[in-house]
């Protein structure tokens, strides 16, 4: 959960919230949790990450936290896809990721991106994505 971590405070510089404490942090990113769908997006992301990266048995629990990311938030972001710390995802509707993505630090997106690869082959090769 590092990565997260990283992300929320990146996520707090960024929108200047002054934070008071580590307590003062956690309970402010609770309430993103519960009303912001991009920050449940990511954080439902490092999860299946995490869980993703244990591999064998663990792919099908990983699959079911994608799914469950799905249905909460609207983005489809699955824990194969590689993604830095930063990662801001704003109006997470009809975002998609293809597993194989690899994206960099502070990457941030909003409604309606997809980001695969063109011929819809992401079994072959990774797909890496640069800011421009």
């Amino acid at each position: 959960m590092g990565l997260f971590k990283k992300d929320m405070q990146y996520w707090f510089e960024e929108n200047e919230m002054p934070l008071k404490g580590r307590v003062h942090f956690w309970i402010k990113v609770f309430g993103l949790l519960v009303i912001n769908p991009g920050v449940s997006a990511v954080f439902w992301h490092r999860v299946a990450r995490v869980v993703y990266l244990w591999g064998g048995w663990a792919l099908t629990p990983s699959r079911i936290i994608d799914r469950w990311t799905e249905f909460l938030t609207g983005a489809q972001i699955p824990g194969e896809s590689q993604i830095g710390w930063g990662f801001r995802v704003y109006h997470p509707n009809g975002l998609v990721i293809s597993p194989k993505s690899i994206l960099g630090e502070r990457v941030v997106v909003h409604s309606d991106v997809v980001l695969g690869v063109r011929d819809g082959d992401c079994k072959t090769r990774p797909v890496q994505h640069r800011e421009i």
